[in-house]
């Protein structure tokens, strides 16, 4: 995906993005202006998570350059949540009303971190 793509799809900013990278969160953050793009949703209250295209990864947006590139434009990785875990946790957020933009310590959380929150697993399969 282009950087102007991706810039028209979130004109509008929407109340989230879920984008979904390669393995373990690789993007196309070598593509010129795309983590631009993520650093501007972000600063405007819009979180951009990053999910995984493959059914069994998790999101390690610091292994490789290109998934670290993201992390530093402020994009969230989602761990090992499904784009319907994801989607899910983002709707619930989203009817809480909760601030868009950093908050300061002692504050309410923002939603950006109530998701970095949210990604931990608090139940795992057994067996």
């Amino acid at each position: 995906m282009t950087a102007e793509r991706f810039r028209h799809l979130t004109s509008p900013a929407p109340d989230a993005v879920l984008l979904r990278g390669y393995g373990l969160g690789v993007g196309p953050s070598g593509e010129p202006g795309f983590t631009r793009v993520i650093e501007d949703l972000k600063s405007g209250g819009t979180p951009v998570v990053v999910l995984s295209q493959s059914q069994r990864s998790r999101i390690d947006l610091e292994r490789y350059a290109a998934g670290r590139a993201l992390l530093d434009a402020g994009a969230i990785g989602a761990a090992d949540m499904t784009f319907e875990a994801a989607y899910t946790k983002l709707c619930f957020l989203l009817s809480q009303d909760l601030p868009r933009r950093t908050s300061p310590p002692g504050s309410t959380p923002t939603w950006p971190e109530k998701l970095t929150l949210q990604a931990e697993p608090v139940a795992t399969a057994l067996g």
